[in-house]
């Protein structure tokens, strides 16, 4: 099983990602015809999110068990989304919302390679040079709907902070269906969390204090539940 554990975000932040893929497909018209048809009716029917983790493993009980260990762990935190990149594939090419590779970000990486590192993991994912986290738009199949698309997102997408409202976990082959989540219920006062670089780079089964259900007094703790 190809399991995927994903970041979602605010209604504010999901809303925006929602309008610019409406006005990217209202701009390229006919062209989207030649997009690549799973992620159309897959990926544009989830909600927008960031692929934190993807791996193979045929113990879903396990990956569910362990799913909720990773969630114990992680206080909710801010990703600035501020620009927007591609990837260039031989069949097909990718547009995206790249956010900032921040501490508290690679951190909560670095705690989800720890904990399935007994698993097949997908190349991307292998090591935080590898990974290159993103908000995928679309996938397009030829050159000329590519460089229209690319030009639109570049001059449509504007700079924003978004917060993490869910840790979710599903089934690639099947990803409407969500094997486990992790629902971040936001208190009055929400203190911003700083991580430096070494605490995003931890020996095998040690956490971050600032990741851990410890929260130091420098911080409030959310309340969190699973659906």
């Amino acid at each position: 099983m190809r399991t995927n554990i994903y970041l979602s975000f605010d209604e504010a932040t999901e809303a925006a990602i929602k309008n610019l893929r409406a006005k990217l497909d209202e701009k390229l018209g006919r062209n989207l015809m030649e997009t690549v048809q799973y992620f159309l009716r897959h990926t544009y029917k989830m909600p927008p999110h960031l692929s934190l983790f993807v791996f193979d493993d045929n113990d879903q009980e396990s990956v569910i068990k362990k799913f909720k260990e990773f969630a114990d762990g992680i206080i909710p935190f801010n990703i600035d989304l501020f620009t927007t990149d591609n990837f260039r594939g031989e069949c097909d090419d990718t547009l995206f919302i790249k956010p900032r590779l921040s501490e508290e970000l690679k951190a909560c990486y670095a705690r989800a390679l720890n904990l399935f590192s007994d698993a097949f993991i997908m190349p991307p994912y292998r090591s935080l040079k590898k990974w290159q986290p993103h908000i995928t738009l679309t996938k397009i199949e030829t050159d000329m709907a590519y460089l229209e698309a690319e030009e639109f997102v570049e001059e449509s997408w504007k700079p924003m902070t978004a917060s993490i409202k869910k840790i979710g976990l599903i089934d690639v082959k099947n990803p409407l269906e969500v094997l486990a989540e992790r629902e971040f219920i936001k208190t009055e006062k929400e203190t911003d969390v700083s991580l430096t670089c070494e605490e995003a780079s931890l020996p095998p089964r040690e956490v971050s204090p600032f990741l851990s259900r410890e929260v130091p007094p420098c911080a409030s703790q959310p309340r969190i539940r699973m659906l």
